[in-house]
This record gives structure tokens, sequence and C-alpha cells, in this order.
């Protein structure tokens, strides 16, 4: 492939990642702050650490409060979701507590 044709694929590649980003920034950050989505998730681990909490929990946490994030966002100005319903992020949310609960239940120690 000669570097012309290298460019415009890659040129392609950043314009399809600039269309995700923007598609799911909609949904997950506020319209005035385009990190507020990582912002309330690094809000929710810097609270859990200073409590103690470690390990997987953390990674558990992490999940939980990047879709709790985007149902902030979401519910809180009215938008209406360019990705998953607000059900589907309810079901996540489900279905990462139980992750963890089985977890945490089947751990060996």
């Amino acid at each position: 492939m000669d570097t012309k044709k290298y460019d415009e694929a890659f040129a392609a590649n950043c314009a399809d990642l600039l269309e995700t980003n923007r598609r799911k920034r909609h949904d997950y950050a506020s319209d005035d702050d385009p990190l507020s989505n990582f912002r309330f998730v690094a809000f929710v681990l810097d609270f859990a650490v200073q409590k103690g909490v470690r390990g997987r929990a953390l990674v558990y946490l992490t999940h939980l409060a990047t879709k709790m994030a985007r149902l902030i966002e979401l519910l809180g100005t009215g938008k209406v979701p360019k990705n998953e319903s607000i059900d589907d992020s309810l079901r996540d949310l489900g279905v990462y507590s139980q992750i963890w609960r089985t977890d945490l239940q089947t751990e060996e120690e």
C-alpha cells in the first residue's frame, strides 16, 4: 500500500472513531463537559479507595459507576439515548451486581 492510500484509510478510521466518540459521549457525558462521566467514575473510585476498597471490587465499581453516570446524564437532562436504551443500562447494573455477588460468593480463600 502506498502512503496516500494508507493516509486515506487512516483518516477514515479516525473519522469513524470521532463519530463513535460523539455518539457515545451524547449518552454518557454532559454537553458542557465531555469528560464528566470520567470525572464521576473517578469521584466514586476515589471515595471507595479512601474507604479501603481494593482489588477487583474497584473494577466492578468502575462498571457500575460508568452506567450510573450514563443514567444520570440521560435521566437528568431528558436526552434521548443514541445507543442502548435506559432499560438496557438498568439491566446492565443488575447483571454487573450479580456478577460481583457471584464472584464474592465463589471467591477462593
